[in-house]
């Protein structure tokens, strides 16, 4: 993930006084059996840490929700945002209610268990696209 983005726009919202929540998956790979492990480990170590995420800063008027992985758990809002191939197809299926669909793709993601057909097939989505990656830019 592009961290500067990612701090600039979440602080850059939550200054204008939106209500900013980070839905956050906890694992971003495609792989099910050693993620699985990976995960319940993320989730164990960030109950433990009373919800703190080190690996980047996050505005205090920003709430972070682990373990998102259900339409249930994402609320009614005015846009949301994809930001790795493990999330756009999620964020995609989501129904209106949930936001105007935006995708940031931030590189090449055929990691984790995604193949290039699969990342392929994650440009095509219906959602919106702003990318940082050159390689993609005639992707709409």
């Amino acid at each position: 993930m592009d961290i500067n983005w990612f701090i600039n726009i979440q602080i850059f919202f939550a200054n204008l006084g939106h209500d900013v929540v980070i839905y956050h998956k906890l694992s971003n790979s495609n792989k099910p059996i050693p993620n699985s492990i990976r995960s319940l480990k993320r989730k164990i170590d960030f109950a433990k840490n009373e919800h703190k995420v080190d690996w980047f800063f996050f505005n205090s008027n920003v709430r972070l929700i682990p373990g998102v992985y259900k339409d249930e758990h994402i609320r009614d809002a005015d846009v949301i945002i994809a930001t790795a191939v493990s999330t756009a197809e999620f964020v995609s299926s989501l129904p209106a209610k949930a936001g105007s669909k935006y995708y940031f793709i931030q590189n090449y993601e055929n990691w984790g268990g995604y193949t290039n057909e699969m990342v392929d097939a994650s440009y095509r989505l219906p959602m919106k696209k702003n990318s940082n990656f050159k390689l993609v830019g005639g992707l709409r």
